[in-house]
């Protein structure tokens, strides 16, 4: 058993559909937005691969792993990627808001 991700892909451009083999390979779905839950270990070269295809899309990949801290935005454009990550934040003991 590997580690898996659910894994969502969006774009922010209208009448762009996603190659059929990108789909195939990557087992990515489309419901609202394409989404998978699986192991993908590839998909940072996968999306700079299809980034370059098509320079002028930003690609948007939201991943939440198994582990709780694992989620994650990867951002894909002309074959290059930014990657940010979540971070929680807890607030400080008030005694004030106690019940």
């Amino acid at each position: 058993m590997g580690y898996n991700t659910q894994y969502t892909l969006s774009w922010e451009v209208e009448n762009f559909e996603l190659p059929l083999d990108f789909q195939e390979k990557t087992n990515l779905t489309k419901e609202e937005r394409f989404s998978t839950y699986q192991s993908w270990n590839s998909h940072e070269d996968d999306m700079k691969k299809l980034s370059l295809l098509y320079p002028e899309i930003v690609f948007t990949l939201h991943g939440v792993g198994d582990e709780f801290e694992d989620i994650w935005y990867k951002y894909f454009k002309n074959g290059k990627m930014q990657e940010t990550r979540a971070t929680f934040v807890y607030d400080n003991y008030d005694e004030a808001k106690l019940k």
